[in-house]
């Protein structure tokens, strides 16, 4: 038997900050604060500039994740088949069988768009569509038609 494509879409709206990140940059603050005040306590010896160094890099770390997460999360192209979801990234293609899936919840945007959640209404990273059977179709137009469309196929493989 062969597939049959239902939808095929791509992220219109890109998250620049997600919830992991709630987490992520206050601590990544905390440690940069730290390296800072030991750089300004060692002022003078030559542990101070690997600090500094240091310092540099926990400033850049935030808007790097950001940047790479936002490139990937664009790449990225999603299909529904009446068997599988398949998300497509720069480098790497992941897919999951419908029935293998948690049921879709549909978190609605203020532009119009939608992010599609298989893993009971929990965010996963947009660089990251699949961390075990949690899927997540970020900023997708019509959305809603686009959830209802994986319901029926998923009720149609059970």
């Amino acid at each position: 038997m062969t597939e049959r494509v239902l939808w095929t879409g791509a992220p219109q709206r890109v998250p620049l900050f997600e919830p992991f990140d709630r987490i992520a940059i206050p601590i990544q603050a905390i440690v940069v604060a730290v390296a800072v005040i030991i750089a300004v306590v060692n002022a003078g010896r030559p542990m101070a500039i690997f600090v500094w160094l240091f310092v540099a890099v926990g400033v850049l770390a935030v808007p790097a994740r950001m940047i790479a997460r936002r490139r990937t999360a664009r790449a990225s192209r999603y299909t529904v088949t009446d068997q599988r979801l398949i998300v497509q990234t720069r480098d790497r293609e992941f897919s999951e069988y419908l029935r293998d899936l948690l049921p879709p919840a549909l978190h609605t945007h203020n532009d119009g768009t939608g992010t599609i959640v298989f893993s009971a209404g929990r965010l996963v990273p947009a660089g990251q569509p699949k961390t075990g059977h949690r899927f997540t179709l970020w900023g997708i137009p019509d959305a809603q038609r686009v959830r209802d469309i994986i319901v029926r196929a998923q009720e149609a493989a059970a």
